[in-house]
């Protein structure tokens, strides 16, 4: 039986008998340790069909379910969501971590002595909760006591958040923190080692591949996704298994196997759509179109780029939409496509679309490959007190990552520039 159908026909003996032991789950699909974990998480985290009761049973929550768990009285230790036990009655004193708060103070000293009075537009990622059964569990109840119950378990869950970041390596790197991102990747996978939970793996395996490929690392990202590959193939996880292969074509093509490498990453990607995914194929087609244009084949490469902002249309997944059009720029330069515009003309406004969209998400790190594709552009048309000083701008903004390939790029590029005028 496929873990798809253990988990349907699973899923339904739950909502029918409301409560299921582990042992029951176990003996009724022969289940290893494993792959009960893996049911586990599906159901109370994947699905949120359930809930765990002292770690033996499972309760059903789902689609109208009335399951016992956080349904308890007043004042009993309830459960008030997965795994989540109130376990004192004093409110936090703080929702912000000392050390969180310690630089957002350091901040405003920075752009206070900067003159910059007014304070600065950042982009934000909000994390919003809620504790299943919480509405009944404090109905009737003050305010005070209500925090008093529900504020011990917000507490749980911040810090977790605050203990590792949140997810953030990726949103670190695009923000201009690449060393910063790289850390939080290592204490994911980390994190998802000690726990010694499949799915968790694969996630933290598949997202620091990815961040080695934005980093330009490539037998960094090629160690990731084999252990990736050899992970979700034992385990069955089609989906993180795709996104190996990905980067694992990738990883071949930019080590010289460019016609192996872009048959992996078409593989992957037939793999990765039959799972009826889609946010990430965007991102994916991109790199498929980068690893044309090194190859020389520009019109597959622009045929891959009008894919990628199709599909980023119908998603609406943008976060690397400026690198989509810095690549459509390059390969543009070196097409032999006809258009009504001359080449240098498109590609130009194709860099300066890339720069648009990366300056209003703050992505500092695809500002930077942008602004490196323009300068070099200007350069070519004599333009380098110009291309230098947009360069130097958005090169002088970061405070690290000097060791990383594009800011090493940059530093060179600046030096050229500086030697040419």
């Amino acid at each position: 039986m496929k873990f798809s159908e253990i988990v349907d026909h699973a899923s339904a003996l739950l909502r029918r008998k409301q409560r299921i032991t582990y042992r029951t789950l176990r003996r009724e699909f022969a289940l290893d340790d494993d792959a009960l974990e893996d049911l586990k998480f599906e159901l109370i985290d994947g699905q949120q069909l359930a809930v765990d009761e002292d770690g033996k049973v499972l309760v059903w929550v789902g689609e109208g379910g009335k399951g016992e768990t956080g349904k308890r009285g007043k004042g009993e230790g309830e459960v008030v969501s997965s795994q989540l036990l109130v376990v004192s009655s004093q409110p936090p004193v703080s929702y912000t971590p000392a050390h969180l708060a310690e630089r957002i103070r350091a901040e405003q000293a920075a752009l206070e002595a900067r003159g910059a009075t007014d304070g600065e537009r950042k982009t934000i990622t909000a994390l919003f909760a809620d504790l299943k059964g919480s509405t009944a569990l404090i109905e009737g109840l003050d305010p005070e006591e209500a925090r008093a119950i529900i504020d011990p378990a917000l507490q749980l869950m911040m810090d977790a958040v605050h203990q590792y970041d949140g997810y953030v390596a990726q949103a670190l790197w695009s923000l201009g923190y690449p060393d910063q991102a790289l850390q939080r990747s290592r204490d994911a996978v980390t994190l998802a080692q000690e726990l010694s939970h499949p799915h968790s793996q694969a996630f933290a395996l598949c997202f620091a591949a990815e961040l080695y490929q934005f980093r330009r690392e490539v037998r960094a990202a090629q160690e990731r996704a084999e252990a990736l590959i050899a992970l979700t193939t034992k385990q069955g996880f089609p989906l993180w298994l795709a996104r190996g292969t990905i980067v694992q074509g990738w990883a071949l093509a930019e080590q010289g196997q460019g016609e192996e490498g872009t048959a992996q990453i078409r593989q992957g990607l037939a793999a990765y759509r039959a799972t009826g995914a889609e946010v990430w194929r965007a991102y994916h087609l991109v790199r498929l179109a980068e690893v044309y244009g090194e190859m020389g084949q520009t019109k597959e490469g622009l045929t891959a780029l009008t894919e990628a902002l199709a599909t980023a249309d119908k998603t609406g997944g943008r976060y690397y939409e400026a690198e989509l059009y810095r690549i459509k720029g390059t390969l543009t330069l070196e097409s032999k496509v006809e258009s009504h515009k001359s080449q240098v003309e498109e590609a130009e406004e194709c860099f300066l679309r890339a720069i648009e969209v990366a300056q209003k998400q703050q992505a500092k790190s695809l500002e930077l490959r942008a602004t490196m594709s323009l300068a070099r552009l200007w350069q070519s048309q004599g333009k380098t007190a110009e291309a230098r000083q947009l360069l130097a701008e958005i090169y002088g903004w970061f405070t690290e990552g000097f060791d990383t390939k594009d800011l090493q790029e940059a530093r060179g590029l600046l030096d050229s520039l500086g030697s040419s005028t």
